[in-house]
């Protein structure tokens, strides 16, 4: 789950604040996103990311195929309430989004079509089905079968996370369709502050890249 490197440190190092110095994990722009969202909930904001240390955090990844989660704690993974659900990805709602367009053209979008057709919903352009072409933007801002699917996910999340559930003190989504997991999980949630790293399908890149730059550090001053 490459795309929670990208935003917290202890999945990247054996996190030292002392140590750090701002050039790996664009914490910068984070720690602003953090501090948004526990001003929403009453919470005072963080100095820096030294203040998460000893918190209970919660990442969500709605990657493909599955919906990704981990809960961790000064870097350790808290395996019980860790996890990984196939057909519960993006595809999950592409698949909902595919019924409605059905529905509304016609026209069957077979999975070729479906793959097509989730890329033109990031970029929100139109695809073409057996010569057809459908405008996805509607199905973008509209798509009710397409939230109420992102909802059952992670309401399967949530009762998975089980107890652990009380003591998480933030939680992150990265991912491919965060928009749909972040208004839903700050309904269910009001006193959790529930940050969107901004990362979509980048987040895999992006967490791999400063993994390494990471990696590469080390061996460097090991050398």
């Amino acid at each position: 789950m490459a795309s929670t490197l990208s935003f917290l440190p202890e999945l990247v190092t054996s996190y030292d604040p002392s140590e750090y110095d701002g050039r790996y994990l664009l914490l910068d722009e984070f720690t602003s996103k953090i501090n948004a969202e526990f001003r929403c909930v009453g919470r005072d904001p963080i100095k820096n990311v030294s203040d998460l240390i000893g918190m209970p955090i919660m990442v969500m990844d709605p990657e493909q195929e599955t919906m990704d989660w981990i809960v961790y704690q000064d870097g350790v993974v808290i395996q019980d309430a860790s996890g990984a659900e196939g057909g519960h990805g993006r595809m999950h709602i592409i698949q909902h989004v595919a019924e409605r367009m059905e529905r509304e053209t016609g026209i069957t979008i077979k999975r070729g079509s479906r793959v097509d057709m989730n890329m033109a919903l990031l970029q929100k352009k139109p695809i073409y089905v057996a010569g057809t072409r459908i405008d996805t933007v509607d199905y973008v801002k509209d798509a009710k079968d397409a939230k109420a699917a992102a909802d059952d996910s992670v309401d399967l999340v949530l009762t998975r996370v089980g107890n652990m559930l009380d003591r998480v003190q933030m939680i992150v989504v990265a991912g491919g369709h965060p928009e749909y997991d972040v208004e839903y999980l700050r309904g269910k949630l009001p006193n959790v502050p529930v940050i969107d790293s901004g990362l979509g399908i980048f987040g895999n890149v992006t967490g791999f890249l400063l993994s390494g730059e990471e990696t590469m550090r080390r061996a460097q001053e090991g050398a």
